[in-house]
């Protein structure tokens, strides 16, 4: 039993790390295996899944892709590069911050994939290159995901398993969470300086993207609000 566990275990993980697109799909593919030689019974298995722990992931995950159809993610990203006023350096900061915030509030993949297809967008209107904004907000997402509870599937096992709620995250990680952005945004200034100049963008772009209404991107605003109200009542709880 042994020795086929572990043949089980390195052809898993093999799947694993040579195709990304199965990942899914060969974890599954060695459960059942492991079920079907008799290594484990079905019974057994099933006591190993924690579905308080999944109910909450896709809980998350659905709440976000529900809130992203309201149009709030568009407007927050509209307002952030009306608020940058054509000047590159600013508007990667100020996204980034936005990807750690909403992250840490809200499911950090989903709403990373989001932002990435309107960071894409908008460094296209702005005919700058999109892989320094996305670099950094996938640094920001991630620090801003490990400041709270929900903010990443690792979370909410960790404080599942370890019994802590919502507000232990806050005082514990949070702070950490908050050096780490402000080191990063420090770093990024550094690092970006020099990269980017104001006079990347052209100024009829930036007059076009100045008169974009972004009040006009929240398409739902009844959404919007349940939204909230619903995270306000999620995270209270």
């Amino acid at each position: 039993k042994l020795i086929l566990s572990l043949i089980i275990l390195i052809i898993t993980y093999f799947l694993i790390f040579t195709n990304r697109r199965i990942r899914t799909t060969s974890a599954f593919f060695g459960a059942i295996l492991a079920i079907i030689l008799g290594l484990i019974t079905f019974d057994k298995a099933i006591t190993y899944i924690d579905f308080n722990k999944l109910g909450i992931i896709i809980g998350m995950m659905i709440f976000t892709i529900i809130a992203k159809e309201s149009g709030i993610f568009q407007y927050l990203a509209i307002k952030t590069t009306k608020y940058s006023k054509g000047n590159p350096l600013v508007l990667l900061i100020s996204l980034s911050l936005l990807a750690g915030f909403l992250s840490s509030i809200l499911d950090e993949i989903t709403t990373l994939l989001f932002l990435a297809n309107i960071t894409l967008a908008i460094t296209h209107i702005l005919e700058i290159s999109p892989l320094p904004f996305l670099i950094s907000e996938i640094i920001f997402a991630n620090i801003g995901g490990l400041a709270t509870y929900i903010g990443t599937p690792a979370n909410i096992m960790i404080g599942s398993a370890a019994k802590l709620n919502f507000y232990d995250f806050i005082y514990h990680t949070t702070p950490i969470s908050i050096i780490l952005i402000l080191f990063n945004v420090f770093y990024f200034v550094i690092l970006f300086k020099n990269t980017f100049k104001k006079s990347d963008i052209q100024n009829d772009i930036i007059l076009h993207l100045n008169k974009i209404d972004e009040r006009k991107a929240i398409t739902n605003f009844p959404l919007l609000k349940n939204s909230l109200l619903i995270l306000g009542v999620t995270i209270i709880a």
